[in-house]
């Protein structure tokens, strides 16, 4: 259920009603895997059933690990989906708190204490708290959850040898489907050389970072996530690895929600505009978070943005990015299976605005066979993204 209809109806009925949804919701509802939202997505009711359900687990046998870290799985996912606004958010982050700590007490010596600790204390690479996570790999190597923060940790540390081993491990552990690779590939693909590239989440920088690493694909261009970015020193020390001279204004100085967005305009502006002449990207994903102030000189040049000073002509790039750099033969079958491929309709509903551009302009241009096999990925995609009807009334207008 949304937060916002469940808050709806607590102000409507009060709270006996939104209990007994979550109660008939629950009778459906058995144990079950809680991933992270990046991964396999469900309803806000489906995570406070899981939440009921893997406490009482807990109350059973409160040293089963297992039954914690799903607890707090299902804590961080109703965190994550309720937004941002701190009187909202400071009970769930006080309970995972508490989880992260009543676990740790119990069973300091678990993976799933260790990797707790440094995932609910160690943000954006908090050095205080990695002993947890080398403890976690040191009881179990091959638990994937700890590949990930270990990227992070040793990309901020700017650990070289670090970095490629555990997005090398991160890749041959097949953590993620085959398709989410194939879009980060072509993401990359259609970057010029040696450009910098702006990403914002999971699943627009590990599985870059994989194919990188794991299998030397365009490790010419750097790949830049604006969260860690924010991190002073990590950002410090990458500007000048990239010959840009250093931002002058430090994120951890800023006392207001105000100044901070401010020196994030300045710091992204900083970049795109270097004078170094780099080439700068950002992913269509995050390409809100650069609309309002940079909108006027980004050119969708298929899954990427391109900044330019000058106008662009972008519908030649991203038809030269469709027709000769992309592959797309995923698109229409794939004969792999992996538990979290319902995240690959979303990622591809990424390439919707850019294809449905180049049918227009395949289709006004008389170029109809290609019009027709561009317009077959288009309702596939937006079949599987579940926007299929919007995209036909577009097609057909």
């Amino acid at each position: 259920m949304h937060p916002v209809l469940a808050k709806k109806l607590i102000m409507k009925n009060g709270i006996i009603i939104l209990m007994m949804l979550i109660s008939q919701v629950s009778k459906g509802q058995t144990l079950q895997t809680v991933h992270g939202i990046v991964k396999d997505r469900q309803e806000m009711s489906w995570y406070i059933v899981q939440e009921k359900l893997w406490k009482k687990e807990i109350d059973a046998n409160k040293k089963n690990p297992v039954a914690w870290s799903n607890y707090y799985e299902a804590v961080r996912a109703q965190y994550l989906l309720t937004g941002k606004e701190t009187s909202e958010v400071k009970p769930f982050v006080d309970k995972l708190n508490k989880i992260t700590d009543d676990l740790y007490a119990l069973l300091p010596d678990s993976f799933e204490a260790n990797y707790l600790m440094y995932r609910n204390y160690g943000d954006r690479g908090a050095k205080e708290y990695f002993k947890y996570l080398q403890r976690a790999f040191e009881i179990d190597p091959n638990d994937q959850r700890v590949y990930e923060l270990f990227i992070t940790q040793y990309e901020m540390d700017r650990n070289e040898s670090g970095f490629h081993d555990f997005c090398v491990r991160y890749f041959m552990a097949n953590e993620l489907p085959s398709g989410v690779y194939n879009w980060a590939y072509n993401m990359i693909s259609e970057t010029d050389q040696n450009a910098i590239l702006f990403t914002g989440g999971d699943l627009d920088t590990y599985p870059i970072w994989g194919l990188q690493e794991a299998k030397n694909i365009r490790k010419d261009v750097r790949v830049i996530n604006t969260y860690l970015l924010l991190d002073d020193t990590y950002r410090t020390k990458i500007l000048a690895e990239m010959g840009i001279p250093p931002f002058t204004k430090n994120m951890s100085d800023c006392k207001t929600e105000e100044e901070r967005a401010q020196n994030e305009t300045a710091l992204f502006k900083h970049i795109l505009t270097n004078q170094q002449n780099i080439p700068v990207y950002v992913a269509s994903n995050i390409v809100f978070q650069f609309q309002e102030n940079f909108g006027d000189n980004l050119y969708m040049t298929g899954l990427t943005y391109k900044y330019s000073a000058e106008p662009i002509d972008n519908i030649s790039l991203i038809r030269r990015n469709y027709e000769k750099k992309y592959l797309l033969d995923y698109l229409n079958q794939s004969f792999s299976f992996h538990p979290g491929d319902k995240m690959i309709a979303r990622v591809n509903s990424t390439y919707l605005p850019a294809f449905l551009k180049l049918y227009f302009h395949y289709r006004d241009g008389e170029e109809t066979e290609k019009a027709e096999t561009l317009k077959a990925y288009i309702i596939e995609i937006s079949r599987r993204a579940d926007c299929y009807n919007d995209v036909i009334k577009l097609i057909e207008k």
